[in-house]
C-alpha cells in the first residue's frame, strides 16, 4: 500500500493467550436456528404482536427452557429469578448460577444502554422487534448453561433460539418470548472459564447488540416471510455493533472515519477489522500475531460458514460470515443509500425484511446483477485501501486504517512486472482474485485473456473486472 514501507505495524485485534470467542459453536446454533425457521414455516403476522400481558415482577421465579442442544421435542430447563425489570428489558438469574450476580444499578445501566443506543439502531436499520409475549420487553436470561459451553481455548457469549417465537402448540419447548441466553459472572471458573463481574459488564453492551439483532431478524423471517442467508444474519448483526459504536463515539455514516476513530472505538471495531484482515490472508495462529496464508483472498469466501462448505485456507473461517458481509452491507448503504427512498436506514431495513435471499436481495434494491455488485464491491475496496477516492465507501477511510496495520494484515495482490505472463488461479464463491500488473518498458496495444482451465470461456456466474491507473 502507498506509504507503507515496512512490515512493522499494529494489528486489528490484540492477540491474547487467553480464551477467544468460540465462533464455531455460535455458527452451530445459528445453523440450527435457520433449519428450524425453514421447517416450521411462516407464522401469521398477527402473532408477532400479542395482547398486552402481565410483566414479570422482581423476585418472581420462572421455569424456562434453556438448552444449547434444544429441539422442539426436547430441552433442559432452568429455574430463574427476576432480578430487574426495566422499560425495555427483563433480567433473569438462573438460581444455580455462581454467587455474585449484577447489582440493581448495573442492570439498570444495561437497560438504559439498550434503550438509548441499541434499540434505536435496531429500529432504524433492521426494523421493529416482535412482541409475541405482549410485554414490550426482551428477556435476558443469565445462565451458567452458557458458561458450560466453554472449551479449552474458547468461550461462548450467548445465543438466541428462533423456536422461542413460535407458539407452544407448534414447538412445545418454546418459551413464547423474545429472549436470549447470556453468560454469567463466574470468578472461580466453576462452569467454564473464569469471568469477573467487571468483564461481564464490559462485554454485555456488544452482546446485547448482536444477539437482540438476531431476534429482530428471526421475527422478520417468521412473521414477514423474509429470507436470510447466514452471511446476512451475521453480517447484519455485526453491522449493528458498528452502528451502535457510531452513537457511542460520535461517529457516523459518510464521515470517512480514520485510524484515530478506529482506535477510539477499537473494542467495538477491532473484530470487524480483524475479520477483514483474516480474509486478506492474515494468519495470527502462530502465537506471535503475524503470518500469512497462501491464496488469499481468492480461495477464501464469506458467503458461508465451514459447515456450509467454506473450507478455504483463511484463518478464522468461522468468522467469515460476520465481518466481510458487514462491510458489504456498509458498502451497499454508502453506495446506494443516498438515492434509496428513505435513505440508508430504509435500504438496510429492506435488506433485512426482503423475501429475496442473499445476493438477490442486494440486486433487488439496486437492480444490478450479482456479478456486477461483487465486481463493483471489490473494485471499490481496492480503491479505498489504496487511498483513491471511492464512490461506494464513504464511511471508513480504509487506507488510513490499513496503512497503520502490519503488512501481514493487509491485502496483498499477486504482482508482476512481466510484459507477458500466464497464471492459473482458483476462486471461491463470492470472492475475487487481485492481480496488480505493472509491465516494464513501453507497450503498444495490450490485451488480457481470461478463460476456464481448459481454455473455454469463463462461466456466466463469474465476471472479470479491470481498473487502469496511469
Amino acid at each position: 500500500l502507498p506509504g507503507s514501507t515496512a512490515a512493522a505495524g499494529t494489528f486489528p485485534i490484540e492477540q491474547s493467550a487467553g480464551p477467544q470467542r468460540d465462533w464455531e459453536q455460535h455458527n452451530r446454533i445459528m445453523a440450527a436456528n435457520e433449519e428450524l425457521l425453514r421447517r416450521l414455516g411462516p407464522l401469521p403476522p398477527a402473532m408477532a404482536r400479542a395482547r398486552q400481558a402481565d410483566v414479570p415482577a422482581v423476585n418472581d421465579t420462572l421455569t424456562l427452557f434453556a438448552d444449547f442442544e434444544r429441539t422442539c421435542a426436547a430441552s433442559g430447563r432452568v429455574r430463574a429469578v427476576v432480578r430487574f425489570v426495566g422499560e425495555n428489558t427483563v433480567w433473569l438469574d438462573d438460581i444455580e448460577n455462581p454467587n455474585g450476580t449484577l447489582t440493581k444499578s448495573e442492570f439498570a445501566n444495561l437497560d438504559a444502554f439498550y434503550a438509548s443506543h441499541t434499540k434505536a439502531v435496531h429500529d432504524a436499520y433492521l426494523g421493529p422487534l416482535s412482541d409475541v409475549d405482549g410485554n414490550n420487553r426482551v428477556l435476558i436470561l443469565m445462565t451458567k448453561e452458557v458458561n458450560r459451553r466453554d472449551g479449552d481455548s474458547g468461550f461462548l457469549g450467548g445465543w438466541v433460539w428462533s423456536g422461542d417465537l413460535s407458539p407452544s402448540s407448534q414447538c412445545p419447548t418454546s418459551n413464547g418470548a423474545e429472549i436470549f441466553f447470556g453468560r454469567v459472572p463466574d470468578p472461580d471458573g466453576a462452569f467454564g472459564h473464569a469471568w469477573s463481574r467487571q468483564q461481564i459488564l464490559a462485554y454485555y453492551p456488544s452482546l446485547l447488540t448482536h444477539e437482540i439483532a438476531h431476534i429482530v431478524q428471526f421475527g422478520a423471517w417468521a412473521f414477514e416471510s423474509a429470507a436470510l442467508t447466514t452471511w446476512e444474519l451475521e453480517g447484519g448483526a455485526t453491522l449493528s455493533e458498528q452502528l451502535v459504536a457510531y452513537r457511542l463515539f460520535g461517529h457516523g455514516s459518510g464521515q470517512e472515519l480514520d485510524y484515530t476513530a478506529f482506535e477510539t472505538g477499537r473494542d467495538w471495531y477491532g473484530e470487524w477489522a480483524g475479520g477483514m484482515a483474516l480474509f486478506f490472508g492474515w494468519d495470527p495462529s502462530d502465537g506471535t500475531g503475524s503470518g500469512r496464508v497462501q491464496y488469499a483472498p481468492e480461495q477464501c469466501s464469506w458467503v458461508g460458514s465451514p459447515a456450509e462448505g467454506n473450507d478455504g485456507p483463511c484463518r478464522g473461517s468461522f468468522r467469515a460470515v460476520y465481518d466481510v458481509p458487514s462491510m458489504v452491507l456498509r458498502y451497499a448503504m454508502d453506495r446506494w443509500g443516498g438515492d434509496y427512498p428513505g435513505g440508508e436506514q430504509a435500504l438496510m431495513r429492506r435488506l433485512t425484511r426482503s423475501p429475496k435471499r442473499g445476493f438477490a436481495a442486494l440486486a433487488e434494491v439496486r437492480q444490478w446483477s450479482t456479478e456486477q455488485i461483487l465486481a463493483d464491491f471489490y473494485l471499490t475496496l481496492w480503491l479505498d485501501l489504496n487511498g483513491y477516492d471511492s464512490y461506494g465507501m464513504k464511511s471508513w477511510n480504509l487506507y488510513d486504517i490499513w496503512s497503520r496495520f502490519h503488512a501481514d494484515a493487509q491485502l496483498q495482490p499477486y504482482s508482476t512486472s512481466s510484459p507477458a505472463f500466464r497464471g492459473s488461479w482458483s476462486i471461491r464463491a463470492g470472492s475475487t482474485f487481485y492481480l496488480r500488473w505493472i509491465p516494464n518498458g513501453s507497450r503498444g496495444p495490450t490485451s488480457l485473456k481470461v478463460t476456464s482451465p481448459g481454455g473455454a470461456s469463463v462461466p456466466a456466474h463469474m465476471s472479470v473486472w479491470a481498473l487502469r491507473i496511469r
